[in-house]
This record gives C-alpha cells, structure tokens and sequence, in this order.
C-alpha cells in the first residue's frame, strides 16, 4: 500500500531500510540537506521504493484555497498530492497535520524509535526533583517555619500555623524550580487588614536583613529571594472546614491535605510529567500570563485518571470530559466556564475557571498529536513552528509601575480590546498577540489594516464624479460610495491612544519594526501560540 511522505516524515527516521511504496513531491526532497539521507534517499529512488510525483495544477488550486497561514508551498503541495491520491499523509508536522485532517485526509504520525513507556522514562529521568534537591527543600522550609514561629512568638501574634504549600510541599515540582510558597495563617477573628499588617512584621522580626516587596493575589502577599529560591509569604486565615473561609487563600491547606491523602510515588511521577508538558506547551500557569493549569489542577487530572496517558485520552474527547470532578458533588451546580473540574474541597469552585477556551483547544489537539505519535519534543521542543505572517506590525506600550502579572493581563487586555475595535471599523485583524517583552507591553498583529474612506450618495452626482476620480478603486454600498485606503502609522497610534486611556492615563505608544526586534526563544513561542489557527 503506497503513502505519502513529507519532510518531517524524512527528517524523523533514525533509518531508510523500512520505507518503501512511499510517494513524495520534488520539493520535499529538496528539503533534505543531510548528505548522507540523501543518498540513501537516491539509493530507494532507483531500487524503486520511493516515487516521485507532483499533484495536478486543478487539485493544487482547490488545496490552495483552503491553505492555513503559516503553510509553506512545498507543504500545501504534498497535501494536494495526498488529497489527489486519496493516501495516507506521514507527517509529524503539527500544521500539516492539522491542516490535512480538516480536509479529511488520513494523517498518521512517523513511529517513534521508543514505545511510550520508555519515552516517559527517559522523559522524567530528566526532569525528577532530586535527592539531593527534595533534601534541600525540606532543610530550607524547616529552617524558614522555624524562624517565623519564633518571631510570631517574639511579638505575641495570633497565627494558628506556618506551612509550606504548593508543589514543593508535595514533591511534585521540576527539577531546578526555585520556588517555595509559605502560608502564614491567622486566627478567624483578625480581619484581612489585619494578617496583612502581621505578615509584614513578622517578616521583617524574621529576617531583618532581607529585602520584601509586595505582589497582590486576592489580598497583598510579600515576595523575597532567599536560600537561592523565589519565596512567596503569604497571608491567610486557619480554617478546618470550607464553610470557614474568609479568602480564597485559605483553601490551600485544604487543597495540600487532599492531595497528599492520596498521593503516592506513581502518582507523582505522572503529575510531574503532565507539568512539563503543560509547561512546555505554555499551557501551565494560572496566572495572566499564561491563562493556563494551575498545580493543583494538574494533579487533580491525575488523581481522577491516575496516569499521564489516560489524563491525554480524556482530553482528547474534550467534549465528552467537559465536567469533571474526583467525587460526585450533592449539587452538579452550572458554572459559566468553558470547562468544569469541581474542587474536592469545595463544591462551589470550578479549578478550570482560569483556563481560557483556546488553551483548553490547544491541549485537546497536542493531546491528539501525543497519543498518535509520542515523541520527546511535547515535552521539551517547540510544537507552534507555523510560519508568521510577513507583514507583522508591532507596537510598544509603556506600563509604569506594576507587578509582572498585572502587566501581563494589561497588555493582553489591551491587544484583544484593539483589535475589536479596528475591526468593528473594518481594519480587518485576524490574529494578533500581547506579551511583556523587555518589561514593555508588545502587541502584534498582522499589518493588512486599511481605513475606509465614505465617500457621498450615489444620487450626489456632482461629488460622486469628483470622489470616483480622486480615488481609485471605489466600491458601492448601501446606496453610497466608499474607498479603501492605507491605514497610517500616525492613525494606529491614535486609535491605540483612544483605546486604552481608560486603562493607562498617559499612554507611551510606539510602532517599531517586528524584524528588528530581538526577542527570546519564548516570546516568539509565545506569539505564535497566539497566531495558532484552531
């Protein structure tokens, strides 16, 4: 049975002496510079095992038309060979495969060298806390919790209990993370005001010498670095049951309680390995930037379907896991959320509410693309390698004087709000990205933008000659001339202004060129995660 090969389906084998009945384009073989790939490709031409052929001009051009941004024309061609030939596609490329199965073409990925167990061996071999590392974190945590026991002593505070939460706690974390999160939870009877102003005291009774600043969650917490780890210290109240709670804050000993009720070694090598998958795929985090799985989300889904694998399944028939929970809750209450996995703790709680739609659709796909073919690269390569639009503009935004996180909910705010009102003006913006780059608010969006002119009344004779021949190009609609023309820098820059005054008094605006931006491995990740077509 004859296949069709596109590059990567060159490019991924370890060795040629299984390929035969394989059919690829002139174009594809062009990609492969590896001089010794080649000539074993030359070897299987003439032995007759690989065939050459191109798809018709009448196929290429209804391929063309339904091509996704970001698609070579060497890619577009061998879907139009595989449509054409009615043939399998072997591709391990994620927009081709994509782009392929829209149109109802079979698609099946290069078999990996490894079966999956042993691809997720050598995985978490890689990325397992430790010894030394759980040792580390146990002796700092131990040393920390003593030190503010004694200062809450020292100052007479009505703190109930100092823990370590979080994946630290649980050793559920990726090795090389240096991060540690402590609670310091204070009697019900104080008020939010109240264990804000303890937290700072005793901190500063603590560790006199260190250097705190303050980022907020639900209420003000303080930051530090210490022992070479980021720490957060944050306050909370001490409750026992969830009726309790005066924040969400004070879910977190409920959360760790849970968690590790169940926990076993099993159980945490499979979190571990859905978190750098997660995290690979900018899909991890719950906060601004990433919009994506928190920790305790992530071992929920765990819990619930005990290996990495079995979570991907799940995932990958999204619309039949769209509500999920560990136990049945007493009320199936409707939360307004794309996706729903109930808090164990508290069944009024929907953990997923943090991630958007599209990460939920980004995972489902990856999930897809995982099951079919497990390769290292979820894990640690770069899955969003479209191609950009060429003509990108880009514009920088000064934001003073914030924390990262709510400047990366600014800029994202900010983006998506622009590009809905360019294009309830007709300016057209398909895709469009907002990130922190260099401290500053980036967004990003394709430049095709064009300003319509209005022109008169067709029955305005007089003016519509002399609008007809001062524009070209003048279109009629609703009885009325109008004219497409270029959108200037100058009136980008006011439509921003105009926009996000009510987010930024004075806002610093710039167009600057997309090329010349130095951006990092992640940010250019990032936007093209943003520009991804679902």
């Amino acid at each position: 049975m004859f296949k069709v090969f596109d590059t990567s389906a060159f490019l991924n084998r370890f060795f040629f002496n299984d390929i035969e009945a394989v059919i690829t384009t002139n174009s594809v073989l062009g990609e492969i510079k590896n001089r010794e790939q080649k000539q074993q490709i030359d070897n299987l031409i003439q032995r007759g095992k690989i065939h050459i052929k191109e798809p018709s001009e009448r196929v290429l051009k209804e391929i063309q038309k339904k091509a996704l941004k970001g698609l070579s024309k060497t890619d577009i061609e061998i879907v139009a060979l595989a449509e054409e030939l009615k043939l399998e596609l072997h591709t391990d490329d994620f927009m081709i495969r994509k782009y392929a199965s829209d149109l109802g073409i079979k698609v099946k990925g290069i078999a990996y060298e490894m079966k999956e167990k042993n691809i997720l061996d050598e995985v978490y071999e890689k990325i397992k806390p430790t010894k030394e590392e759980l040792q580390e974190t146990k002796r700092i945590s131990k040393e920390i919790i003593i030190k503010l026991r004694v200062a809450s002593k020292k100052l007479k505070m009505p703190i109930k209990k100092i823990i370590l939460a979080g994946s630290s706690a649980r050793g559920t974390f990726i090795t090389n993370k240096k991060d540690l999160d402590f609670f310091l939870l204070f009697d019900l009877k104080c008020s939010v005001e109240d264990i804000k102003i303890y937290n700072e005291k005793i901190l500063k009774t603590a560790f006199p010498k260190v250097e705190f600043w303050e980022e907020y969650g639900e209420h003000p917490y303080l930051k530090c670095r210490m022992f070479n780890n980021n720490i957060d210290f944050v306050p909370g109240f001490y409750i026992t049951k969830i009726e309790q709670k005066k924040s969400a804050v004070d879910r977190t000993p409920l959360h760790l309680r849970f968690l590790q009720k169940y926990q076993n070694e099993k159980i945490k090598k499979q979190a571990i390995l859905l978190k750098q998958f997660l995290k690979n795929n900018l899909l991890y985090g719950a906060d601004q930037k990433n919009n994506g799985f928190s920790g305790y989300l992530t071992e929920l889904f765990i819990l619930k379907f005990q290996s990495f694998e079995k979570v991907l399944k799940a995932v990958s028939n999204l619309e039949k896991n769209k509500y999920l929970y560990i136990k049945k809750p007493k009320v199936m209450k409707k939360f307004d959320d794309y996706f729903i996995f109930v808090d164990p703790t508290d069944e009024n709680r929907n953990v997923a509410s943090a991630v958007s739609k599209k990460n939920w659709q980004i995972f489902n796909i990856l999930a897809k693309e995982y099951l079919k073919t497990p390769k290292e690269i979820f894990f640690f390569g770069n899955n969003y390698n479209q191609e950009l639009p060429k003509n990108l503009l880009a514009l920088e935004i000064e934001i003073e004087g914030k924390t990262p996180d709510v400047k990366w909910g600014i800029i994202k705010g900010i983006a998506k709000r622009l590009a809905n009102e360019l294009n309830t003006k007709h300016y057209n913006i398909d895709d469009y990205s907002g990130i922190i780059h260099k401290d500053e608010g980036l967004i990003v969006f394709e430049s095709k933008l064009k300003d319509i002119l209005r022109g008169p009344e067709l029955k305005d004779t007089k003016n519509s000659k002399a609008f007809r021949k001062k524009h070209k190009n003048t279109y009629v609609k609703d009885n009325r001339l109008y004219c497409d023309i270029k959108f200037t820098r100058k009136k980008l820059v006011s439509e921003t202004k105009r926009t996000i005054r009510y987010l930024i008094e004075k806002p610093k605006i710039e167009i600057v060129d997309y090329n010349k931006l130095k951006l990092t491995e992640e940010e250019l990740k990032r936007i093209k995660k943003d520009f991804l077509k679902l």
